[in-house]
C-alpha cells in the first residue's frame, strides 16, 4: 500500500513540474458572411451658395456661407469577405441613425437656416492586408447616401417655412480601418470615412427688402463630412 501511495505522489509531483503548454490560437479564416453593429461620431460641413441675388452686382452674383457641426451615429453593417493568402477583399453595406445639425442666421437675424442629417448609409468595397493572422488593415470606398433636411424659417414666425427640402441625397465615400479577430467568429473594428453628398438646388423667393425687388434665385446646398466609429462583427 505504501508503495502505491509513494508511486502516486511521485507521478503527481512530476506532472505538476511540467511547464504549462500554451494553447495555440485557432486558425482564423476571414472568408464568409458577417453582420455587426457600430457607434461613433459624425461631422457635417454645410456650404450654401446664393446666385444672382441682386446684392449689388449685375451678373453671376454669388454669396457663400459655411458652417459645421458634429453629432453621434450608430447602426449595423452586413458584408462578405474573401481571403486569398494575406489579402482580404470584400463588400460591405451599412445603415445608421444620426443626430447632427448645423444652424445659422440668414439675411441678418430675420431668417434661420438649419441642416439636419437623421440617417446615413454606405455601400463599399473593402480591400486589406493581414498584418498578422488576426489583424486586418484595409482601405474602403464606394457609395454614400443620407437623409438630409435643408430648411429655413422666418424667426418672427417659426411656423412659416421659407423653404423646406427633406429627402435622400447620394454621393461617395472613402476611408480605411483596422479589424481584429478575437476568435474565428468575433472581430472588433475601428473605421474612419470621408463622405460627400450631391448638391441640392432650391429656388428661393428673395424678399424685396433684401434683393432690391422681389425675385426668385437658385441656392445650392453642399454637404460633406467625416465618420469615425468603432464596431464589432460576427461571422455567420
Amino acid at each position: 500500500m505504501k508503495r502505491f501511495l509513494l508511486a502516486g505522489a511521485t507521478l503527481l509531483a512530476l506532472t505538476a513540474a511540467q511547464p504549462a503548454v500554451a494553447q495555440p490560437m485557432p486558425v482564423v479564416n476571414w472568408t464568409g458572411y458577417y453582420v455587426g453593429g457600430n457607434i461613433g461620431a459624425v461631422t457635417l460641413n454645410n456650404q450654401v451658395d446664393h446666385y444672382d441675388a441682386g446684392f449689388g452686382c449685375w451678373w453671376s452674383c454669388s454669396l457663400r456661407f459655411t458652417d459645421n457641426a458634429s453629432g453621434v451615429i450608430g447602426g449595423f453593417q452586413v458584408g462578405y469577405n474573401w481571403q486569398t493568402g494575406s489579402i482580404v477583399y470584400g463588400i460591405e453595406t451599412d445603415l445608421s441613425l444620426a443626430s447632427v445639425r448645423t444652424s445659422r442666421f440668414a439675411f441678418g437675424t430675420d431668417y434661420e437656416q438649419n441642416v439636419d442629417i437623421s440617417a446615413i448609409g454606405t455601400l463599399r468595397a473593402r480591400v486589406g492586408v493581414l498584418v498578422s493572422p488576426t489583424l486586418l488593415a484595409y482601405l474602403t470606398g464606394g457609395l454614400a447616401y443620407a437623409k438630409v433636411r435643408d430648411h429655413v424659417h422666418d424667426n418672427s414666425d417659426p411656423s412659416v417655412q421659407v423653404w423646406d427640402n427633406n429627402g435622400w441625397l447620394f454621393g461617395w465615400t472613402i476611408g480605411g480601418g483596422v479589424e481584429y479577430a478575437m476568435n474565428p467568429r468575433w472581430t472588433l473594428k475601428l473605421e474612419a470615412l470621408y463622405y460627400a453628398l450631391q448638391t441640392r438646388t432650391i429656388v428661393f423667393n428673395c424678399p424685396a427688402g433684401y434683393c432690391g425687388s422681389a425675385q426668385n434665385y437658385p441656392v445650392d446646398f453642399k454637404h460633406d463630412g467625416a465618420i469615425v466609429r468603432a464596431g464589432f462583427n460576427v461571422k455567420l
